[in-house]
């Protein structure tokens, strides 16, 4: 009888592991061919890109447009030009030879405003993003 009982015991285990084998591969084949969706963000579906000429540059990550919007650049942090902060200059520079006076594809935020009425996008200009 003991015996008998340690054959249960290997049989219950093998059982077991080729059972667990079974449901990952059966798992496995079901995801391979019904991959799961994933809606698209938000920014993508509501906001059209759309173009718009820099009016001015106002700092490193500020600039006008020339409707007179404001707009701050996302995921962009640059010294404050206004309190002379190391480095403004330098970003400030750097942004109108980059942007201004020329036609830019903006792609807004689906933020608010900030706290200065500036409102947040991404920009390109030629290959260059920001």
């Amino acid at each position: 009888m003991k015996i008998n009982k340690k054959v249960n015991k290997k049989n219950r285990s093998f059982i077991f592991t080729y059972l667990i084998l079974l449901v990952i591969t059966a798992l496995s084949i079901y995801l391979f061919f019904n991959p799961v969706k994933v809606n698209p963000s938000p920014m993508s579906t509501k906001n059209k890109p759309e173009f718009s000429m820099v009016k001015r540059v106002i700092d490193g990550d500020t600039i006008e447009l020339e409707n007179g919007e404001m707009v701050r650049y996302l995921g962009i942090d640059t010294p404050e030009i206004q309190q002379k902060e190391c480095g403004s200059e330098e970003a400030s520079n750097f942004n109108k030879n980059l942007v201004e006076n020329k036609k830019v594809r903006l792609l807004r935020d689906i933020t608010d405003k900030d706290s200065y009425g500036r409102f947040y996008a991404m920009f390109s200009l030629r290959m260059v993003n920001l």
